[in-house]
């Protein structure tokens, strides 16, 4: 997840903490020293305590795809990303989902099913999305489906997404629409966090998911999960 810094007419500096809250890491600000949930985006300890960091859109996909989508990016070196950490990640992708919460409201399209059917149009929170997913690189993006205040359904055409109701031809990663008559509309990127399923369980118990092919919901993501214990 990725998430804007400023909060309160400050900009924050964000570290590890070293600690752990219920399966996930703790940020921690170098300017309050509070302490902040990483999949809730909310600090839980400190002067700052309550306040929450805005999620801005984002997408995790292989460096292939990206460099070819997007070939002038620039890159953010991390002299101590681990090596054995990003292959075990990549390996464990099918525990992976893609999430929406609202209030006490959150859904969750998981990687499992997303691999049976890649492509899904949806309903949350009074909201119409498509969620997209190529497994082959573990990219999984989440799009708003109303432009012009015209609800769209997608299907996937190779690599791109094409709407029923115009015809049109769409950018899978960008949303961006390539062909008449939509040409040059943008489909609204929703806010969808990328977690690991058991994070998701403990901090999301009451999560509905999408099932591939039936497309039903759940009433919970039913799996046992560890103990819920208080922030150190």
């Amino acid at each position: 997840m990725v998430y804007a810094r400023e909060v309160q007419d400050r900009t924050l500096t964000f570290a590890v903490s070293g600690l752990v809250w219920q399966m996930n890491l703790v940020m921690v600000d170098q300017e309050t020293d509070s302490l902040w949930s990483q999949l809730l985006g909310e600090a839980m300890r400190g002067p700052l305590v309550g306040a929450t960091l805005k999620t801005i859109p984002s997408t995790m996909t292989d460096w292939g795809t990206w460099k070819q989508r997007y070939p002038e990016t620039t890159v953010v070196v991390m002299s101590r990303t681990d090596i054995s950490y990003t292959r075990d990640f990549q390996a464990a992708a099918d525990n992976l989902l893609i999430g929406l919460a609202e209030g006490d409201q959150a859904r969750a399209w998981p990687a499992w099913e997303l691999r049976k059917q890649p492509l899904a149009n949806d309903e949350f929170a009074g909201r119409s999305v498509v969620v997209v997913y190529d497994s082959a690189s573990g990219t999984a993006i989440l799009h708003g489906r109303s432009v012009d205040d015209r609800l769209l359904t997608f299907d996937l055409q190779g690599e791109q997404l094409v709407d029923r109701e115009t015809g049109t031809t769409w950018d899978l990663l960008s949303g961006v629409a390539l062909t008449p008559p939509l040409q040059g509309k943008q489909l609204p990127r929703e806010r969808g966090i990328v977690s690991n399923y058991h994070a998701w369980l403990t901090f999301r118990p009451r999560s509905t998911y999408w099932v591939a092919k039936e497309n039903e919901t759940s009433d919970v993501l039913k799996d046992k999960r560890a103990d819920q214990h208080p922030m150190p």
